[in-house]
């Protein structure tokens, strides 16, 4: 029982990691953007 439960906390953690590099990734492409249109304008 709970080492099932210590693989599903991992695969949680896992996943909450993953989110947070796209969340990273998307941050920094809308301030990319941001800097781009600061230069065109």
């Amino acid at each position: 029982m709970k080492q099932n439960f210590c693989r599903q906390t991992t695969r949680e953690f896992r996943r909450l990691g993953y989110a947070q590099k796209v969340a990273y990734r998307f941050v920094g492409y809308l301030t990319f953007l941001e800097l781009v249109v600061e230069i065109d304008t």
